[in-house]
């Protein structure tokens, strides 16, 4: 199964290496600085509880192209950015166009095609 996780912050980063670690063919998106910084270095998590390090090579996207194939795709970003990967998620001609719409209290739950976007209302 092909993983896309749209967004390498500390969520992101964290699915992105636990899917991978359990042999999921993983990629991750990111930009600028902490995308080149994942490409020369690998994804580095440390353990709150033991500091125990641990490096996980992974793919690393700057932008999804139309024509690029991912089997799900995890979105991780700020409730400020949703609206801003949607486009381009809608754009990609591999991901299912089929849209739903679930609202569960402060939570928005977005499925496009297989394309998983979960946001929480803070406040």
């Amino acid at each position: 199964m092909k993983i896309l996780v749209y967004g390498a912050g500390v969520i992101g980063s964290v699915y992105a290496a636990r899917l991978q670690e359990a042999g999921y063919n993983v990629t991750l998106f990111a930009r600028g600085q902490r995308a080149d910084t994942l490409r020369t270095q690998g994804l580095i998590l440390e353990d709150a509880s033991t500091g125990k390090r641990t490096t996980t090579p992974i793919a690393i996207i700057d932008h999804l192209a139309p024509t690029e194939s991912y089997d799900l795709v995890i979105v991780t970003v700020r409730l400020d950015q949703v609206a801003s990967v949607l486009p381009t998620l809608a754009a990609n001609q591999h991901i299912p166009s089929a849209e739903s719409r679930n609202l569960f209290g402060n939570d928005q739950m977005r499925l496009i095609g297989s394309s998983i976007i979960s946001t929480h209302a803070l406040g």
